[in-house]
């Protein structure tokens, strides 16, 4: 499954699901999810939180309430999804993501993979106090090593 469909699925305001000529609303098809467990793809389950939890936001009918998921969550939960760029492995769940625009504050294809995986992490890092160790401070200015010259 693609980022783009989680994308667009979750933040459509109705989803269909059509199957030859049969049609069903998602949120019918979802409100048997519960009792399957682990018998639903992990996909489709990643794909039914984030349509919940974005329901929940617009108070749509059909929502149940839930609280936004932060970046490298749903990155973790979205692990095995495809995007044709690694880079809108991040970039397609900034507005799913409730610290995404924090994150990341701009889309920028000109970077390197690898910087913008690495700026994203070290964003994240900086933001947890749990891991003020990585860093290192020099003239009352944080520093954190860049990544890497694996050359």
């Amino acid at each position: 499954m693609s980022l783009g469909i989680i994308q667009e699925i979750s933040k459509a305001r109705t989803v269909q699901v059509l199957c030859g000529k049969a049609s069903l609303l998602w949120s019918q098809i979802s409100s048997n999810f519960e009792g399957l467990g682990s018998l639903i793809p992990s996909k489709v389950r990643a794909l039914d939180q984030f349509r919940v939890i974005e329901s929940s936001e617009k108070g749509l009918p059909d929502s149940r309430p839930r609280i936004k998921l932060n970046l490298l969550y749903t990155m973790m939960e979205t692990s095995c999804c495809v995007s044709t760029d690694i880079r809108d492995k991040i970039y397609a769940l900034l507005g799913l993501a409730k610290d995404g625009s924090e994150l990341v504050s701009t889309l920028n294809y000109i970077r390197s993979p690898q910087n913008v995986y690495f700026q994203t992490f070290k964003a994240a890092l900086l933001r947890t106090p749990g891991f003020s160790y990585i860093t290192t401070v020099e003239d009352d200015t944080i520093v954190v090593k860049e990544e890497a010259d694996w050359t």
